[in-house]
């Protein structure tokens, strides 16, 4: 950036700081601006394509929060210069209501209150395998023993919560094609699914029609989802986030109270590019990033058995390098992952015996290429193992 621009960008960063500490909370606390909630009340960073606020406000004006973010938006968003408005608005009636504020572990809310951990797993952008690791990760969490040394075989309560409300993909991986049931309470009841609890808003709307609410109605709608189901007991609950850095993902690493988040990348340049400012988000919000996933690794032909890097190669181990977080694994491009999670089995849930499809009896290769299959098959299993006893990591407590 030019010294003339970056001049120009610390003056607009000064005038929105003047605007905002003036903007007033009449209404709700007469005569009183911005300003009077003091300086730790406000995060502001202006950058090169938005301007990251958050705003923690004092429990007399936490119920009008929706109408004041429409204020806030009127007040600033004119003089943005293109720029979008990443907004977050808190409540400090909650010592843990902003992750940035406070290391200590948050105290839950409504169906939140029994689960113990909550990662979010996360991508720059769309396309690059997030929703289908999510939902294997899920998987193999659960199938995990508690204290494999003891021979306990109490298992991990693992949920799985899809978040990603513009794209739900979890809805046809798991087949959750009927509305969720309801307590007597008026509790969403979360689905069973190959030994997880799992929800998604797809499963309530229609799949033929695009979905058009704005970001605050939504943020609300999976906040409601978060706190206003019955997850029970869970030792983790996985959020499959929207892709990218904007108001939703941002609002939904707020209200959830992430613990960590997880990364997934491929390691093409422009995928690296976009997962480095979801790193940078999960930093300023003070969320610990356990690491990052490699996925679309490379391709194996299914005819000759060659491999080729078809998305570069080395790029996400640089990226785990250069940030200083821990590559959990990497995973190839493979069929048995697109085909198991589009007839709604994914991979970790089939036998371990399950012989690769596809393969004509008469082919005259058939023996080499079911062995390479298979042995390919065994290592994103083993794949998926290793990163959940990663996550899991010192948690084994042998309850």
């Amino acid at each position: 950036m030019s010294p003339s621009a970056t001049r120009r960008d610390q003056t607009l960063e000064r005038l929105l700081h003047r605007r905002l500490q003036a903007c007033p909370l009449d209404e709700w606390e007469r005569g009183k601006v911005v300003g009077d909630l003091g300086a730790d009340a406000v995060t502001m960073r202006l950058e090169q394509d938005r301007l990251a606020l958050i705003l923690s406000l004092p429990p007399s004006l936490s119920s009008f929060a929706s109408a004041f973010e429409t204020r806030l938006r009127e007040t600033l968003q004119p003089l943005l210069e293109g720029r979008a408005l990443a907004l977050v608005l808190t409540s400090n009636n909650d010592p843990a209501a902003s992750a940035a504020s406070s290391s200590k572990t948050p105290r839950r809310q409504g169906g939140l209150a029994g689960v113990k951990v909550v990662l979010g797993v996360a991508s720059g952008k769309g396309g690059v395998g997030k929703s289908t690791l999510a939902v294997n990760l899920a998987i193999a969490l659960a199938q995990m023993r508690k204290n494999e040394k003891t021979k306990n075989k109490k298992t991990w309560h693992i949920g799985l919560l899809d978040a990603d409300l513009y794209g739900p993909s979890l809805v046809p991986m798991l087949a959750l094609d009927q509305p969720p049931r309801r307590t007597e309470e008026g509790l969403l009841i979360p689905e069973q699914r190959f030994g997880i609890k799992t929800l998604s808003m797809g499963a309530m709307l229609d799949p033929k029609q695009a979905l058009v609410w704005r970001g605050p109605l939504i943020a609300r709608a999976l906040k409601q989802m978060l706190e206003g189901s019955a997850w029970g007991e869970l030792d983790l609950l996985l959020l499959d986030l929207p892709p990218g850095t904007g108001d939703l993902p941002l609002s939904l690493a707020q209200s959830a109270h992430l613990d960590a988040a997880l990364l997934v990348a491929t390691p093409q340049q422009v995928a690296l590019y976009d997962v480095q400012k979801s790193l940078a988000m999960f930093v300023k919000l003070g969320v610990k990033v356990v690491g990052v996933v490699e996925n679309m690794r490379s391709f194996r032909c299914p005819h000759c058995g060659g491999e080729s890097h078809i998305f570069g190669q080395g790029g996400t181990l640089k990226f785990a390098q250069q940030n200083n977080i821990p590559l959990l694994g990497s995973l190839p491009l493979a069929q048995e992952l697109q085909e198991s999670a589009d007839k709604a089995t994914p991979l970790m849930s089939l036998p371990e015996n399950l012989k690769p499809e596809n393969l004509k009896d008469d082919s005259p290769s058939r023996s080499a290429l079911e062995e390479a299959r298979s042995l390919q098959t065994e290592e994103i299993r083993a794949t998926f193992r290793s990163i959940a006893h990663a996550i899991a990591g010192g948690g084994r407590d042998g309850a």
